[in-house]
């Protein structure tokens, strides 16, 4: 299942890989869920409908972004496996017969692979691990690359196993992470598989992540929210371990973002901070040196942030 939103010029590419597939289409579904796009996505979604019975859109009434977009297409769906996707990217042909089988022989609640972008770079590369828990996956990978968190689409989910848990999208900005970590420490049977299922596309302008979402993650104080949400999550205790190296991580990955932005932005960022302060105690605590520096001296910030982009675009002046 995918979101749609502003996909008007990829929509077609993502179907045309969905329904480029080595099983029969009465044997999975496809469900669109319209979260209001301005654009002709939903117009190009039913041109699909007449050829392809195992097509649903639903629409909703009002914009609620993708995670609560998410959540309505996992609501809605009846088959054994779910995979969520993001309706400007592909998946590869000819996957989902190894995707079920890999599922089935194993007794999966969670299969995850490679990725690479459209244009054909590596985004993460992964390793064949043999059947283990989502909590001895972590403590596998978590000094190679393939530790990582944040990804929705490049895991095959087994429904029922999210069902029982009760996991569902929290329904803010960039929180699919807190589904994707809550839903590794219910696995009790995944694995990883070095081959490449998923090609993410990057250079969309219009979609959730290209438009206010991406300002969202240049803002610290959303970084911050979201670290200490991380941090807070109900999960098993043999699964703390990431959780507390997590949602301080997030903190620490912002320390160069504030000096990158525009001087009104700096200023919202400190304004929702003071509303939190809950959030802001939170981002003191773990933060580096550096962070603390940004976040106890914002007059300091906004007077360095214009020499910064300064120089900054000296460098990329250099380089080219």
């Amino acid at each position: 299942m995918a979101p749609v939103y502003g996909v008007e010029k990829y929509i077609g590419q993502w179907l045309d890989s969905v329904y480029h597939q080595d099983i029969p289409e009465n044997d999975y579904e496809v469900i669109c869920v319209n979260d209001c796009t301005k654009d002709r996505s939903a117009d190009i979604i039913k041109e699909y409908q007449i050829k392809h019975s195992n097509l649903r859109l639903i629409n909703h009434s009002i914009n609620k972004r993708d995670n609560a977009a998410r959540n309505t297409g996992y609501r809605a769906a009846v088959g054994k496996y779910i995979w969520f996707n993001d309706s400007d990217d592909m998946i590869a042909p000819n996957c989902l017969g190894t995707i079920i089988r890999k599922m089935e022989e194993n007794q999966l609640d969670m299969l995850h692979w490679a990725i690479l972008s459209t244009k054909g770079e590596t985004i993460r590369e992964l390793k064949d691990t043999s059947v283990i828990s989502g909590v001895e996956l972590m403590h596998q990978t978590k000094n190679s690359p393939q530790f990582d968190i944040t990804f929705t689409w490049n895991r095959c989910y087994r429904r029922q196993m999210l069902v029982d848990a009760n996991i569902l999208f929290r329904e803010e900005r960039g929180c699919d992470v807190l589904q994707t970590l809550q839903a590794i420490d219910a696995s009790k049977r995944c694995m990883d598989i070095k081959e490449c299922f998923y090609f993410y596309r990057n250079d969309n302008p219009t979609n959730y992540s290209h438009t206010d979402t991406l300002k969202a993650w240049r803002m610290m104080a959303y970084s911050f929210r979201l670290g200490k949400y991380v941090y807070e999550l109900p999960v098993s205790d043999s699964y703390r371990f990431i959780t507390n190296e997590a949602g301080p991580w997030r903190i620490n990955q912002v320390k160069k973002v504030l000096l990158r932005m525009p001087i009104s932005e700096i200023k919202e960022v400190y304004r929702m901070l003071e509303k939190e302060p809950e959030v802001k105690a939170f981002a003191l605590q773990h933060a580096n040196r550096f962070v603390r520096w940004e976040l106890t001296h914002p007059h300091m910030v906004m007077a360095t942030a214009p020499f910064y982009k300064f120089l900054r675009n000296i460098r990329e002046i250099l380089k080219s």
